[in-house]
């Protein structure tokens, strides 16, 4: 069990079809990356969950902030369960890896005690 802080991801389906594949190898797959499309379950929610942020001097000094996409599981002892679909880096207003899109509840940093959650990582 972990206790981090969550962000509405917008749908993935919508974010691989529509984002994802038609930039084909043209686009920096680096910031944005899916472990496995076909996992991916269409109506379940899936978050942004930060682990770290990025140095400002990289290629994309915007996107500030590291982190996995989960996706919510069934529950796994009676605790919230998620599981690892990609990641993501992000900029300090959510926008996800200079596409457009944006983490729905996004809250800017520094995150306070009352926005963290514990969850399981399976």
């Amino acid at each position: 069990m972990i206790e981090c802080v969550l962000f509405e991801m917008p749908q993935l389906k919508e974010l691989y079809n529509q984002v994802y594949l038609p930039l084909g190898d043209s686009w920096d797959r680096f910031c944005l990356s899916f472990d496995d499309p076909n996992s991916i379950v269409q109506d379940a929610q899936a978050w942004f969950l930060p682990v770290g942020s990025c140095d400002t001097r990289s290629q994309y000094p915007e996107l500030t902030l590291c982190g996995i996409i989960i996706q919510e599981v069934p529950e796994y002892k009676n605790q919230p369960a998620f599981r690892r679909i990609g990641y993501a880096v992000v900029s300090d207003d959510g926008e996800i890896a200079q596409t457009g899109w944006r983490c729905a509840t996004w809250k800017p940093r520094t995150w306070t005690q009352d926005l963290f959650r514990r969850i399981v990582l399976i």
